[in-house]
């Protein structure tokens, strides 16, 4: 076997293996916002609600800060729990409203 054919080989393994690190990583971003942000103090969804609505949804809500995470399934629409989430976006708590990932970063003092 040539050196080149053998060195392709391991380049194409370990590129998969980095890719798949990557996936593994950012496989659920809830895990992840709670890992880097701490635990919420309310942690709650809409997974197990009877009737299932259509569009499930969960929230992370930090009331020091005054912030909701919101996130929605990364699953197919009807499919049945357990989900793997997907950040939709932050809100203000007091104010019902849409804020940036700049404004979050900055209650959070950077973090």
């Amino acid at each position: 076997m040539k050196l080149a054919t053998i060195l392709g080989g391991i380049r194409t393994v370990l590129a998969a293996a980095v890719f798949l690190c990557a996936t593994a990583a950012w496989a659920d971003d809830a895990s992840e916002i709670i890992k880097r942000l701490g635990k919420p103090d309310k942690d709650d969804s809409t997974e197990y609600d009877q009737p299932r609505p259509p569009v499930v949804t969960r929230w992370l809500d930090y009331t020091r800060q005054n912030v909701r995470v919101m996130l929605v399934p990364a699953n197919r629409v009807g499919d049945p729990p357990p989900y793997t989430w997907k950040l939709m976006g932050f809100t203000d708590l007091a104010r019902q409203q849409k804020i940036s990932p700049d404004e979050v970063a900055r209650r959070f003092g950077g973090r």
